[in-house]
């Protein structure tokens, strides 16, 4: 080891040594050692500064609402059939079979869906608009009227006129 490398050791040794006896002052004493500064930094947020409570206004409750997402869709009145807009349909039979058909608000199986039921010999108003869903085709359709059905989950609204979905199976006759 050279002079130099022996100089610069015991200097970086002396600056150990100090600066762990300042450190452990300045822990003692509880704050910053004098030499040491905090560089001055200034930051700037990109996002508004949100209003204290104070300052906002009181409103009152809004009614709360079941979420669509939990409830069934609302049912949609549509207006009195034409005859010229609409195919007239009356329902008869499911494959082969005779029976009422279960009117949905959408296309779907599941009996949440169910707004009412289409007496066997009652007429529908096709809308021409079709779906794919739940491994059935349905049509889109106008229900002049619809009976209840016992069902569990149905939502049995059975206003006249109402716009939803029936099975093709009572339309195609498969």
């Amino acid at each position: 080891m050279n002079r130099s490398q022996i100089i610069a050791a015991g200097g970086a040794i002396a600056l150990m040594i100090g600066s762990t006896t300042a450190l452990s002052k300045t822990r003692a004493e509880g704050g910053v050692h004098p030499s040491i500064q905090a560089p001055s930094v200034q930051t700037r947020s990109i996002w508004p500064t949100p209003p204290s409570m104070a300052t906002l206004p009181l409103q009152a409750p809004a009614a709360v609402t079941p979420s669509p997402m939990l409830s069934s869709p609302t049912p949609v009145q549509a207006a009195v059939p034409d005859d010229s807009q609409y195919q007239v349909h009356r329902i008869t039979t499911c494959a082969g079979q005779p029976g009422n058909a279960n009117f949905r608000t959408y296309p779907s199986l599941h009996s949440a869906a169910i707004l009412g039921a289409v007496v066997s010999g009652e007429v529908v108003y096709l809308t021409g608009r079709t779906a794919y869903s739940d491994a059935v085709n349905w049509h889109e359709a106008i229900a002049p009227s619809l009976s209840p059905v016992f069902e569990a989950g149905a939502i049995n609204n059975t206003q006249p006129n109402q716009l939803g979905w029936i099975a093709s199976c009572f339309v195609e006759g498969d």
